[in-house]
């Protein structure tokens, strides 16, 4: 986090090719190409870091320039896959086609979606392209959302991305799954049921018990209310629990729709 924060609201670094507002912008664009393939090549992550501030500052400029927005994005994007220098490389280009807020950019952060991590690092990525996620909200981004909330074994990260579907309420074809889901899932580790066991089934995660299904608990019923909140619209849900959203859901089974609230059809 540190270093990111370095990378990307730091002190402006000294104004090169790449930077300087009086060059053309396909011109600054190549010099940012060659300048990232330069520092790919050395492994120089410092230098990335600060590419990446750069081709961020460039898209947001080239406002009128469909073809320089569209090559920044790629630029940056590119920088989220294969074998980077670190995560923190990965990590600030997430960062930066979040802040860009391009839809070009929705294909490299379902990519990481889809990833689960099997390490440190990895999680770490996983956290940023959720952060991503949560900028850009493309409907594509669903599904793998609902899949870490399901079935990620680091709460933390199935919380991040509960909050992050609650930015979803544009999304009509989805948003009444989502709703279910969200409910359901969490619901199986409310505390007096009778919790999660059964036989393994192949292809089929182990179901939480006892201390493990208390956690998963805590951590989604703290988000819960507020991202679902957000993701209905719905006003008169104001200050209900966990509880009370399952509770509603389960008795407007037959029309979960009538939960959300749209402005445009009062």
């Amino acid at each position: 986090s540190a270093v990111l924060a370095l990378a990307l609201s730091g002190p402006a670094f000294a104004e090169e090719g790449t930077t300087q507002p009086g060059r053309p912008l396909e011109e600054r664009l190549e010099l940012l190409e060659d300048a990232v393939s330069d520092h790919k090549r050395a492994k120089d992550a410092d230098a990335l870091l600060i590419d990446i501030r750069a081709i961020v500052s460039l898209h947001e400029q080239a406002a009128s320039n469909a073809k320089v927005r569209k090559m920044s994005v790629k630029l940056i994007g590119g920088l989220t896959r294969g074998r980077l220098v670190c995560s923190s490389v990965a990590v600030a280009a997430l960062d930066g086609l979040g802040r860009m807020g391009d839809p070009e950019g929705a294909r490299y952060v379902e990519s990481r979606l889809k990833r689960m991590p099997s390490n440190a690092q990895a999680t770490t990525i996983l956290r940023a392209a959720i952060g991503a996620a949560k900028q850009l909200c493309d409907d594509r981004f669903v599904n793998p959302l609902l899949k870490i909330v399901k079935d990620s074994k680091n709460y933390t990260l199935a919380a991040q991305a509960v909050q992050t579907l609650g930015k979803f309420h544009h999304c009509k074809r989805k948003r009444v799954k989502i709703l279910k889901t969200l409910v359901e899932t969490t619901a199986k580790d409310r505390p007096g049921m009778k919790g999660r066991s059964k036989d393994p089934v192949p292809n089929d995660q182990y179901r939480h018990t006892g201390e493990l299904a208390r956690n998963r608990w805590q951590a989604l019923s703290r988000v819960l209310p507020a991202a679902l909140l957000e993701l209905t619209k719905n006003e008169s849900m104001k200050g209900a629990s966990a509880d009370w959203w399952i509770e509603a859901v389960n008795n407007n089974k037959r029309n979960v729709g009538a939960l959300f609230f749209d402005e445009d059809e009062e």
